[in-house]
């Protein structure tokens, strides 16, 4: 069964405490560089193709992307993951589609949909600019995406299973989750931690310092 839902939060900061009192957290980061473009209009790859801004709904398993200028093709997609593969090289890359947005390109003239279908964004249920706040976040089903977006010294509960969880600009904020069927995202964050009482399928975490993933089930043994 589920935890009790009340300060669920504060007992999963107090087990924490006891289980690691001394732990100092190093560095927690994806990539070291996001390849930020500036340009915003339509610009030339290196195969000679011009370019303009990817958008989601265009994309498809097996279509043609490129990534800072270089030629690859969709391996896979799964909100806000996108998977890819250089042309010429075997193994498999990704990125989230939702942070970095910019670095995706295609062919100025090509917005076709390759076989395969596209695949729709699942809704969204946006937490912003808390602060010393407790908040449980509620409503949401599996088909929901939680923005936890600007937050400062809250902690956030999520005892619904979620689609997925992004976590951007948010500084010494505990998210407490029960499970969610895509990936938890963490983007320019400082002194957060995630927990995880049950399922993930992947942490991506970006630009982010001084941060925890936990996953155990503490909550669960009463």
């Amino acid at each position: 069964g589920k935890p009790t839902r009340k300060k669920a939060a504060v007992e999963v900061s107090r087990w924490l405490a006891m289980e690691q009192p001394n732990e100092t957290s190093k560095p927690v980061s994806g990539d070291a560089k996001t390849g930020t473009d500036k340009k915003t209009s339509a610009m030339e790859s290196k195969d000679g193709a011009d370019l303009i801004q990817a958008k989601w709904e265009n994309l498809s398993v097996g279509s043609t992307v490129y990534i800072r200028e270089k030629k690859a093709e969709v391996s896979r997609l799964d909100w806000p993951l996108m998977y890819w593969v250089f042309e010429g090289e075997k193994s498999e890359k990704h990125r989230s589609f939702l942070f970095d947005t910019e670095i995706f390109k295609v062919g100025a003239t090509k917005e076709s949909k390759d076989s395969g279908g596209t695949v729709e964004e699942p809704l969204s249920t946006r937490i912003e600019d808390l602060e010393n706040e407790e908040y449980e976040c509620e409503g949401v089903t599996s088909k929901h995406t939680v923005e936890i977006k600007g937050c400062k010294n809250s902690s956030i509960e999520i005892f619904d299973e979620v689609y997925g969880i992004n976590m951007s600009d948010c500084k010494d904020v505990l998210v407490v989750f029960h499970s969610i069927t895509s990936s938890c995202d963490m983007h320019n964050c400082v002194g957060c931690q995630v927990f995880c009482m049950a399922d993930c399928c992947l942490f991506d975490i970006h630009k982010s310092d001084k941060c925890k993933v936990m996953i155990g089930n503490p909550l669960l043994k009463n």
